[in-house]
């Protein structure tokens, strides 16, 4: 408003006209995903014939009834939403919040739940997945542009911190030779009936690319060779260790911890990589603490599947130098710069690498004394949260709560 006259700025009609008209798509689309919803409980309910393969490897063991009281459900609470949705702006902004959020929450659980479906009913299983990840769209994109007046606004500043992705560190043409050669590796050794020994090449390949620093080639290969031999000494001792042998396993990645952690007085690109491997011996002795009783890990053969994985990498770095003009590459890190100097052991960074050794064994005693199954996800969670100042060890520790609540929740609705 214009203190003079009174009159409503051109602008912000028209960002009003926007915001409606983004509240309005939304309903429509909620509305319309709510319908086809009840249509399809109504059909369920109704439904005497005899189940299709199809239909019944979707169902998973349940019954239609059931997954017609689900749709019904959904359904309502849809169309619910898109009533407040609607109403909300002129009634209470309260009722336009929750209804906002709420639609948010439902829409995308049925996008991840058409995940499920596309092997059984592709079309409406796509149907059902770009609709919901519409209203997700196009429900957030409004709450982005509200004013940071508004009384939820920290919380929406802690989310976009908890969900904030640093594009500067995505690097897709790398990925995507990892992903590659870790599909070759997946089919060679299914081809040779030595499934085994697969989490050992694909992890030599991963591991191994990550700790590329860049530079010029020698300093590289060098480096790379390095890591690809210590991570086969790792391989060695976890898949050795077992998880049987539950004090060895709590003494072994005590000191790994340990010793990783003070690679950072070599440099920081040397600390990432003791980082990873470090996460790879948790890892191996959960592998091992997998297998059935007196069935041996082969320990060594393991060793060697890592060492195959790592010169994989190494290989195909060789044609690339040569290709590129035998020039140096920059750094895959662009958080850490290429000049960074090694970080001196002093007394506080010794005690941090301890007190998280610490706590890494720690999670390690817990999940492999319980025998719970997948242990290495809670020494490894343990591995990550842990940070240097409580914000950052907070932060951290949110990011693998969401993320393991995602992760639960899909696994929920494809079961």
């Amino acid at each position: 408003m214009t203190e003079a006259t009174g009159e409503v700025e051109p602008g912000a009609d028209n960002m009003a006209h926007r915001r409606l008209g983004q509240l309005i798509f939304a309903a429509v689309l909620m509305g319309a995903a709510g319908i086809t919803l009840i249509i399809i409980a109504v059909w369920a309910f109704s439904f005497h014939g005899r189940y299709s393969r199809d239909l019944r490897r979707a169902l998973n063991g349940h019954t239609l009834t059931s997954a017609g009281v689900l749709f019904l459900v959904i359904g309502i609470v849809l169309i619910v939403c898109a009533v407040g949705v609607l109403v909300g702006p002129r009634v209470n902004r309260w009722v336009g919040l929750v209804s906002r959020l709420v639609g948010i929450v439902v829409a995308a659980a049925c996008a991840i739940s058409g995940i499920w479906l596309v092997a059984y009913y592709p079309g409406w299983a796509v149907t059902y997945t770009i609709l919901g990840a519409a209203i997700v769209f196009v429900l957030t994109l409004y709450e982005r542009e509200l004013r940071s007046s508004w009384p939820w606004a920290p919380l929406r500043a802690q989310a976009a911190k908890v969900f904030a992705l640093n594009t500067r560190g995505v690097n897709v043409p790398r990925g995507v030779a990892v992903a590659g050669l870790v599909l070759i590796a997946l089919v060679v050794t299914d081809s040779l009936h030595q499934e085994r020994y697969f989490l050992s090449v694909a992890f030599g390949v991963l591991f191994v690319a990550l700790s590329d620093r860049g530079g010029d080639y020698l300093s590289r290969l060098g480096r790379l060779a390095v890591v690809g031999l210590i991570g086969a000494l790792v391989t060695a001792l976890g898949y050795g260790i077992g998880g049987d042998a539950w004090g060895w396993a709590v003494l072994a990645t005590f000191v790994v911890t340990v010793v990783a952690g003070l690679a950072i007085n070599i440099d920081l690109y040397a600390f990432v990589a003791a980082a990873l491997l470090n996460v790879w011996l948790l890892i191996t002795l959960s592998a091992a603490a997998g297998l059935p009783a007196r069935v041996s890990a082969h320990p060594w053969q393991q060793a060697l599947a890592w060492l195959i994985g790592s010169a994989v990498w190494i290989a195909f770095t060789f044609p690339l130098w040569l290709v590129r003009g035998r020039s140096s590459r920059p750094s895959p890190l662009p958080e850490i710069p290429a000049d960074a100097p090694p970080v001196k052991l002093s007394r506080p960074v010794v005690l941090f690498a301890i007190i998280r050794a610490v706590a890494v064994a720690g999670s390690v005693a817990i999940a492999f004394g319980l025998h719970l199954s997948s242990a290495d996800w809670m020494p490894v969670a343990t591995l990550i949260a842990m940070k240097p100042s409580l914000q950052q060890s907070t932060l951290r520790g949110v990011q693998r709560l969401v993320g393991a609540a995602l992760g639960a929740a899909t696994a929920l609705s494809s079961s």
